[in-house]
């Protein structure tokens, strides 16, 4: 954001002092509002990029149409001033419109070539690494990096503390083609990118937002679509693995029935379903399932709670058969359901 100021001052003493214009004490004071201005101008690029990339995106043109046509009516302003008669007037309007333009140029001409090195993709190796290994958090870094702000935050917040990165390993096995339902911001989708870049992942979520921003993290080699339970998108292959994590809960019996129908079809055979959701226990709620109940009253959205054996009942109603059921981390009221598509199945199911 500083380079168009920068090149500005450079430019403008450059150019007063070719006019022999004297930079004044009032046009010293008023360059607190070409600082303004110009860091203004640099932000709405920069967080126009961590948004929507630095590609041919239709609203990155409106963005730079408004900055464009702020910086023109001020220099109207300033160019009336300088065409004026009074000497203190005439004086700043000659100080400011070259200011004022230079910012405009730099903002225009030099930002969006440093933006686009800023936030290109970043290049990841093809070889795996160990989940939880130094070298596997630094590429989920490295993709977050630059990217807007909440998501971010979110994601680093999710990784540290929420115990299913831990023990997905041990679930997940070695995976191909990932069905991410309810993918979210991406976290789970960057965390087995940067496990393995040959994985393919195919992800939905029905909040646009998250869809836009998971899209920049997994980038053009994987499909995020804006999608809601139990309508599931067609897959160019069939998945080998399926992860529905913390999203049964929004849906109903009958969706959830359904969905997992639409998982049946879509995946290879022996491939894997994996459920994390959560099960009150006898003993209360805990803090974290006080606060996401609370908050999905906030949005009065639906919430359906079930039990234990009401999960099992409508996985292994759909065909699949259970491998394994587990508690998700440690006085937590998440549990893992982990099934398996059996290697003879009816394909008129």
């Amino acid at each position: 954001s500083l380079i168009p100021l920068g090149f500005s001052l450079v430019c403008t003493l450059g150019v007063l002092h070719l006019a022999e214009q004297p930079l004044n004490i009032p046009g010293l004071m008023l360059s607190v509002v070409v600082l303004g201005m110009g860091l203004d101008y640099s932000l709405y690029f920069v967080r126009a990029a961590q948004r929507y990339g630095t590609g041919g995106h239709p609203f990155l043109a409106h963005i730079r149409m408004a900055v464009f046509l702020a910086a023109v009516s001020t220099l109207i302003g300033f160019f009336a001033l300088a065409a004026g008669e009074h000497h203190l007037m005439k004086s700043l309007g000659r100080i400011m419109v070259p200011a004022v333009g230079f910012v405009l140029i730099g903002t225009f001409c030099l930002l969006p070539a440093i933006l686009d090195k800023v936030f290109k993709p970043a290049d990841m190796p093809l070889t795996p690494v160990s989940p939880g290994s130094a070298a596997h958090k630094k590429r989920i870094k490295r993709l977050y990096r630059h990217l807007e702000a909440y998501p971010r935050f979110f994601a680093a917040i999710k990784l540290r503390t929420d115990p299913m990165f831990s023990e997905l390993p041990a679930i997940i096995g070695k995976p191909g083609v990932v069905f991410d339902i309810g993918c979210g911001y991406g976290v789970t989708a960057a965390w087995l990118m940067a496990m393995d870049p040959q994985i393919r992942i195919c992800g939905m979520d029905p909040d646009a937002g998250r869809v836009r921003f998971a899209a920049r993290i997994t980038g053009q080699k994987h499909c995020i679509c804006r999608a809601a339970a139990p309508d599931l998108p067609d897959l160019q292959e069939p998945a080998d693995t399926v992860v529905m994590l913390d999203m049964i809960h929004y849906i109903s019996d009958a969706q959830l029935a359904q969905t997992l129908a639409g998982v049946y079809i879509r995946m290879q055979p022996a491939g894997r379903l994996i459920i994390r959701a959560a099960v009150p226990g006898p003993s209360g709620m805990s803090f974290l399932r006080r606060v996401e109940i609370a908050r999905i009253k906030i949005k009065k959205m639906p919430r359906y709670d079930r039990s234990r054996e009401q999960i099992l009942q409508l996985i292994t109603k759909e065909g699949f058969e259970m491998i394994q059921t587990d508690t998700s981390g440690s006085g937590r009221e998440e549990k893992w359901f982990v099934a398996e598509k059996p290697q003879s199945f009816q394909e008129d199911k």
